[in-house]
């Protein structure tokens, strides 16, 4: 099963589908209903995309035990129509996510491993946080054929990703108005960090997960 891992507790679960089936073989997920998610594909231009919309659609349908409609708000946030769980829904290559809360406001984001990040790094790691990145340089790595920096640097731009989502405001700049606050990187954990772009200035803790192919952080509105 698709479905790479499932995590539950008090205040929400979250799923990782690891997207290798066909459009056909996604659509057939949905028993009789299939005519009607693959007319909803023509807006699409690319396969990619249609595969990650109907994945996301599979993994909720997975979690919840039952369909549900995704409607967007004006800002683009996801939200389930007549249903009172909070969603968040994030994809990466080859991957989606989808987070589920019936009494939070949640974020979640999953980012591939890639070295194009540290090209842009500095366009959203402030000078204050550059030491947890330096920090986890210095250990052994984590998983074999991948940089402790890389994981770092991603860390710090998925969270500020998942914050965002809970934040719903589309002028937050990721350098000056959120902050990561110092973590010793690990294969999971967490850490917190914060945003200065409302006046309630929120705190959010943060947990992450480390895979050879990606990163993961979801954050919770507490």
């Amino acid at each position: 099963m698709p479905l790479i891992q499932r995590f539950e507790e008090k205040e929400l679960t979250f799923g990782i589908w690891k997207v290798s089936e066909t459009v056909d073989e996604l659509l057939s997920f949905f028993g009789d209903r299939q005519s009607f998610y693959a007319s909803q594909l023509e807006r699409f231009r690319y396969e990619g995309r249609q595969k990650e919309w109907l994945a996301v659609r599979v993994l909720l349908k997975e979690m919840l035990g039952y369909e549900c409609e995704i409607g967007y708000a004006e800002s683009g946030k996801p939200f389930l129509i007549e249903s009172d769980w909070n969603v968040s829904i994030s994809h990466t290559k080859g991957y989606v996510a989808v987070a589920l809360s019936l009494s939070h406001i949640i974020g979640i984001d999953i980012e591939q491993y890639s070295d194009r990040v540290r090209k842009v790094a500095k366009r959203f790691i402030r000078t204050d946080e550059w030491p947890s990145v330096e920090k986890a340089c210095k250990q052994e790595p984590l998983l074999v054929h991948h940089e402790n920096e890389l994981y770092a640097m991603l860390l710090h731009w998925s969270a500020k990703e998942s914050i965002f989502k809970i934040m719903e405001q589309i002028d937050v700049d990721f350098l000056h108005n959120m902050q990561i606050y110092p973590f010793d990187i690990a294969l999971s954990g967490s850490f917190k960090g914060k945003e200065y772009g409302s006046p309630e200035r929120k705190e959010f803790p943060i947990r992450y997960l480390l895979h050879p192919d990606f990163v993961l952080t979801y954050a919770v509105d507490e």
